[in-house]
């Protein structure tokens, strides 16, 4: 189980440049992966994002190249376009009779006067660098990644023991339950039907409808089923990824609880729904984090 939620950076040398990778990610539905590169780097998006791809299934993913490169820039004076400019500038202030001396300023605002450039670029040896590097920064992620979700899948294991204590409570009420409400049924009976007589035979197929459609049995080998279902993900080593899956076997846990929780009329079992009920909400607010 590994979390959503994730940071790692580290330094290395490339080039003889100072290069920052840095790497995290928030919550979110699917992966979705941003890169972020120096100009001279862009040729290498894809790269990047095809790296993180294979290592993260879920989230918001934003990684960083920062490069510390100062000698590696140049300014280029364009000639051509100051001097056109300056021209153009003197014919204007003599068609026009306009007073004033032209000074640098003036010549600063026209576009393309100096061109930046910079000429650096990766060996192959240094993409290879890179790339290494980048995916030392990947181990150290994946693992904080994981020590997170260890984290939550001690947190979830808790409260799976306590919906499991109250599941088995719920049952060893059940048949305590069904006889509460036979009896209370012959009394209201008992009390309504004075002196009427009764076919004991009607009144014994009509109780046993009832309790039928107040039933919680199957509700119960379900929700069991899910409990264990979950686990079994959560806990299973086989699955990273898990999230997804997670989230919709806690709908049908939720499903189950609720169909309980409108069949039983007892107080004692209502409170034991509410208590599963809380700790699947937190469960849900779990497993939001979990890749």
């Amino acid at each position: 189980m590994r979390s959503m939620t994730g940071y790692a950076t580290r330094m290395c040398v490339v080039q003889d440049m100072q290069v920052t990778l840095e790497i995290k990610s928030v919550n979110h539905r699917f992966l979705d992966v941003f890169v972020k590169l120096p100009g001279f780097l862009n040729a290498y998006e894809y790269d990047i994002r095809d790296i993180v791809q294979k290592q993260v299934r879920r989230g918001k993913v934003l990684v960083t190249v920062t490069v510390n490169d100062k000698g590696s820039a140049g300014i280029t004076v364009n000639d051509a376009v100051i001097a056109k400019a300056v021209k153009a500038l003197r014919k204007v202030q003599k068609t026009y009779t306009l007073a004033g001396t032209m000074t640098i300023s003036d010549v600063l605002q026209v576009p393309n006067v100096f061109t930046v450039q910079n000429e650096r670029t990766l060996s192959p040896a240094s993409v290879k660098t890179l790339k290494k590097e980048l995916g030392g920064l990947l181990e150290a992620f994946v693992q904080m990644k994981q020590k997170e979700g260890r984290a939550l899948q001690k947190d979830i294991v808790k409260r799976l023991s306590c919906i499991d204590e109250k599941q088995k409570g719920i049952a060893e009420k059940k048949e305590e339950y069904c006889r509460a409400f036979e009896a209370r049924f012959k009394e209201k009976l008992a009390a309504y039907g004075h002196g009427v007589e009764v076919d004991q035979e009607r009144i014994a197929k009509e109780v046993a409808f009832l309790i039928e459609r107040s039933d919680i049995t199957e509700e119960l080998v379900r929700l069991a089923s899910h409990l264990a279902l979950f686990r079994d993900t959560a806990l299973g080593d086989a699955q990273e990824e898990c999230g997804k899956q997670l989230d919709f076997i806690l709908q049908e846990m939720n499903r189950e609880v609720n169909t309980i929780a409108s069949k039983a009329q007892q107080t004692s079992i209502i409170h034991e729904v509410v208590t599963i009920k809380s700790e699947v909400e937190k469960i849900r607010e779990q497993i939001q984090n979990i890749e």
